[in-house]
């Protein structure tokens, strides 16, 4: 190790899905790897913007790529800059302009692509905290 290098050791009783989704986050990788339509794609994470739920399928925005599978098992495959504002988006906070508010108690998330994206009260408390971190 040289300096200014961190060093973290996990520890548990046994490995178990809350050890896995923390070696993840911690990994923070640079890409993922997506099946669609039986072929492997890779999605460069810089470019994720977001993440929204159409049914049993997931899409991806800017990419338009849509895959079957649910959010939550997606989001622990995302590094720490990626978070749930509702019950079916994901935004990379990279890409955050500003926060509206909306007449319905929700929030609008402006992205700096022009998409607008709605943060449900129920999770505005944890963007907010991200957001002023």
């Amino acid at each position: 190790m040289k300096i200014g290098d961190i060093f973290v050791e996990i520890s548990a009783r046994e490995y178990n899905q809350q050890v896995q989704k923390l070696e993840v986050k911690l990994q923070d990788p640079n890409d993922i790897n997506i099946k669609v339509d039986g072929r492997v794609v890779k999605i460069l994470l810089k470019e994720l913007e977001s993440v929204e739920v159409l049914g049993d399928y997931l899409k991806l925005y800017p990419q338009g790529l849509l895959f079957r599978g649910t959010l939550s098992q997606f989001l622990t495959r995302l590094p720490l800059n990626f978070i749930q504002v509702s019950r079916s988006t994901v935004i990379n906070l990279n890409f955050l302009q500003k926060v509206e508010p909306a007449l319905s108690g929700n929030k609008i998330a402006k992205l700096y692509s022009g998409q607008t994206v709605s943060i449900s009260r129920r999770y505005w408390k944890d963007v907010r905290e991200r957001i002023l971190q």
